[in-house]
This record gives C-alpha cells, sequence and structure tokens, in this order.
C-alpha cells in the first residue's frame, strides 16, 4: 500500500465536515480510505467476497459465482473481481461449482442411435439407442 501526501482539513462549522486532499493519494487496488468515524484517515483492506480497484471510493461485492455454461478464470480477490468465461462451442459445464472447467461433449451419435439431448453450453450430448425395429444411419 503506497499513501502520500494525505491531508486532513477541518472547517469552522463545529469540524463536522472534514475535507481531503486527495490529488496526491494513490491506493493500491485491495485498499480503501476508511474515516467513518475515526479521527483519523487511514487505509483499510478490503474483507473477503469484497474487491476494490486502484484508488476506489469503497470496496464492491465480487460477482456472484459462475453459473452453468461458464468456468471461473479468476477469482474474486481482495483487488479484483471475479471473472467469468463461457464455455466454447463444444464443451459444456452443468453445475455452479465455479471452479470446474468446461469439459469436451461426448462424440456425435453412432449409427443406431439418435441424439436425444444436444451439446450445448450447459449440457453433455445423450445418444439413446433406437427402439427395436428402427434404425439411424446419421451420425447426429
Amino acid at each position: 500500500m503506497l499513501i502520500m501526501g494525505l491531508k486532513k482539513t477541518f472547517r469552522n462549522s463545529g469540524a463536522t465536515s472534514m475535507a481531503r486532499s486527495l490529488s496526491c493519494v494513490l491506493l493500491l487496488s485491495g485498499w480503501i480510505l476508511a474515516c467513518e468515524a475515526e479521527p483519523e484517515t487511514h487505509a483499510v483492506n478490503c474483507e473477503t467476497g469484497t474487491f476494490a480497484p486502484v484508488n476506489a471510493d469503497a470496496c464492491q461485492p465480487c460477482s456472484d459465482p459462475c453459473t452453468p455454461g461458464s468456468t471461473e478464470t479468476a477469482a474474486c480477490t481482495a483487488t479484483s473481481n471475479r471473472l467469468c468465461t463461457p464455455c466454447e462451442a463444444g464443451f459444456f459445464d452443468d453445475d455452479q461449482a465455479p471452479l470446474t472447467e468446461c469439459v469436451g461433449c461426448s462424440d456425435p451419435c453412432t449409427p443406431g442411435s439418435t441424439e436425444t439431448v444436444a451439446c450445448t453450453a450447459t449440457s453433455n450430448r445423450l445418444c439413446t439407442p433406437c427402439e427395436a425395429g428402427f434404425f439411424d444411419d446419421d451420425q447426429a
């Protein structure tokens, strides 16, 4: 953390309001200035589940966990928000476990079976054998 030239100035109105000179204050990400009801302004680290970029006024809540169809490519830290990336075509993630990766869908259905569930970002391909007396010669 780096704080340079932080100045506090009390106005003559009973010292109820405080003006800060922030022109030369530099806070690294993950830190904010805390001055609520404190006699002195100081920097505090963001709590778990929140983050603050460089020179932020307040810690922000992290985004919700990644939804099915995406994977967490960057965790929420004190300095940055969670980043979720959608699964690419041909890959899926069907749970809300944030650290699971998108996995490749099953191979196309073979002759004698039919695709009953398509490969999407949230579901794997499901092939079902044809009923007796029926045949599907497509590979789809």
